[in-house]
C-alpha cells in the first residue's frame, strides 16, 4: 500500500493532534507549524534508513562492501489510535537532531545511497533529484523544529492505488 506522509513540526503533542483535525482550526489559532509532503517516505523504515546513513556517514564503498548501515533508530511514537485514518506519529529527538545537524556534504553523500534502498528502487514516481529535495526538505524542517524547541511529527495517510491516470499498457 502506498502512503502519503506529511512531516511537520509543532510546539507540542496537543498542537500536533489539533492539526490532525482541521475542522477545528480558526484563523487566529493556527500555531507556529509547517509541513513537508513526501510521497511514500514512511517514518518507520525509509526515514530510519536515511538517519542511519547520516549517523554512520557511510560512503558508496561502505555500502558496496558491507551493505546498508543498520543503526538502532527509535521508532516513532503513535499519537492517534492505530485504526485511525490517517494517523499521527511523533519522531524521536534523535531523528530530529540527526536531520537538523546534517551538513550539505553529508546530505549530498547520503541522498544517492538512500535512493538505492529497496524501497526506492523500481519506484518510477521518485527519482534522484526528488530524493535530494526530500533530504533537504526534511533537514530544513528538522533544523527549524530544533531551533524552535519543537518536535517533528508525521501524518500518515494511506493512498489508494490510482490507475486511471497511468498510461495504458501496450503489448
Amino acid at each position: 500500500m502506498r502512503l502519503v506522509c506529511d512531516y511537520f513540526r509543532a510546539p507540542d503533542r496537543t498542537t500536533a493532534l489539533f492539526l490532525h483535525f482541521p475542522e477545528y482550526w480558526t484563523d487566529t489559532a493556527l500555531p507556529d507549524a509547517e509541513a513537508v509532503r513526501l510521497k511514500s517516505i514512511d517514518p518507520y523504515v525509509m526515514l530510519g534508513r536515511l538517519v542511519s546513513l547520516l549517523l554512520s556517514r557511510a560512503t558508496f564503498e561502505d555500502v558496496l562492501f558491507s551493505g546498508f548501515p543498520e543503526r538502532e533508530i527509535p521508532e516513532p511514537e503513535l499519537l492517534t489510535p492505530e485504526d485511525d485514518d490517517p494517523v499521527i506519529v511523533e519522531l524521536d529527538v534523535l531523528v530530529r537532531d540527526t536531520l537538523a545537524k546534517a551538513t550539505q556534504a553529508e546530505m549530498d553523500a547520503a541522498a544517492p545511497l538512500w535512493a538505492q534502498t529497496e524501497e526506492f528502487v523500481g519506484n518510477q514516481f521518485i527519482d534522484l533529484p526528488e530524493v535530494r529535495r526530500s533530504v533537504a526538505d526534511l533537514a530544513g524542517l528538522a533544523g527549524r523544529a530544533r531551533e524552535a524547541g519543537q518536535m517533528m511529527y508525521c501524518l500518515i495517510c494511506p493512498f489508494p492505488r490510482i490507475v486511471e491516470w497511468l498510461p495504458p499498457e501496450t503489448d
